[in-house]
């Protein structure tokens, strides 16, 4: 399966972020920025009591703050999103690629299931789910799963 894709998907085919789009880039920078950026301030005032960490350590936190900053200057210049925060596409990214990779695994399952892989060997958190459409298809579910446990014959 490929994993490469256009530059605008948020994630690519197996559910991972796309970081080759910029907007997604941006958004995970400013994330990680956001959770930085009151520890790296407080370590570069003077007036503010420093955490207790060597002089080196702080220099540190400050080097991975400004880093960070610049990659984000670097990323979506000739965007009319530029200078929006875009942190908030993270939870869209992040429910796009669970959603992805469900798909996947249930792919992965449904073809171990063709291939005439008896359901109790399926891990069970990968075993598919039946759809509740009726009482009937709710009973059949729970005495296949009961059966898949080995707790019923």
């Amino acid at each position: 399966m490929s994993n490469t894709m256009s530059n605008n998907d948020l994630t690519l085919d197996n559910g991972t972020p796309n970081l080759a789009n910029p907007r997604v880039l941006a958004a995970f920078l400013d994330g990680v920025g956001i959770l930085i950026s009151p520890f790296a301030k407080a370590c570069k005032a003077s007036n503010i009591v420093r955490p207790k960490l060597k002089d080196e350590d702080v220099l540190n936190i400050v080097a991975v703050y400004r880093t960070l900053q610049e990659m984000r200057n670097a990323v979506g210049q000739d965007a009319d999103w530029y200078n929006d925060p875009q942190h908030c596409l993270i939870e869209s990214v992040i429910a796009e690629g669970e959603s992805k990779r469900t798909k996947l695994d249930n792919k992965i399952v449904q073809a171990m299931l063709d291939a005439g892989m008896p359901l109790d060997l399926i891990p069970p958190a990968m075993r598919p789910k039946a759809s509740m459409a009726s009482p009937a298809d709710a009973a059949d579910a729970i005495i296949e799963q009961l059966r898949a446990d080995g707790v019923i014959g």
